[in-house]
């Protein structure tokens, strides 16, 4: 396995798409080209890096935890920053990565009414990041945190 995607690769992935939302925030919202291409490279970054797991992925090992990251978050209540990929993960993070740039690419000339681009961009990449996450957590507070993000009913 290399070593970056046993280090750093679900974090990379996971927070691929963030970084990309929280850049396009600097970006005026009268530039939507340069919204568009910039919510598309993030997206197909971590498409990229979806299919070098996909490679790298020991499938004889696929019932158990691969690229496992454990870090400590939250010491008070010992919540742990826990992710890792399995047999069962990887084809939903994969499809994850794999739907969102065709979104972007669709959404090229079809943003949905009233036409704030950069809100919708912002929002679909914030959306690929819960989604990643949501399928990688291993520890149930972050799990909810991920899911949190990405579910829109839960809010209400």
């Amino acid at each position: 396995m290399p070593e970056f995607l046993t280090d750093w690769g679900l974090l990379v992935i996971t927070f691929v798409p963030l970084a990309g939302a929280l850049l396009m925030m600097l970006i005026p919202q009268e530039n939507e080209e340069t919204h568009k291409q910039v919510s598309l490279l993030a997206s197909l970054l971590a498409l990229a890096l979806g299919v070098w797991y996909l490679f790298d992925f020991n499938y004889g090992a696929a019932g158990s935890l691969q690229y496992v990251v454990d870090e400590s978050w939250i010491e008070v209540i010992n919540s742990r920053l826990i992710m890792g990929l399995d047999g069962m993960s990887l084809p939903l993070m994969m499809l994850s990565v794999f739907v969102m740039p065709l979104v972007f690419i669709y959404s090229w000339d079809h943003i949905p009414h009233p036409g704030n681009a950069k809100s919708f961009l912002i929002l679909m990449l914030i959306l690929e990041t819960g989604m990643i996450g949501t399928f990688l957590a291993q520890d149930l507070i972050l799990f909810f945190v991920f899911s949190k993000s990405c579910c829109s009913r839960c809010s209400s």
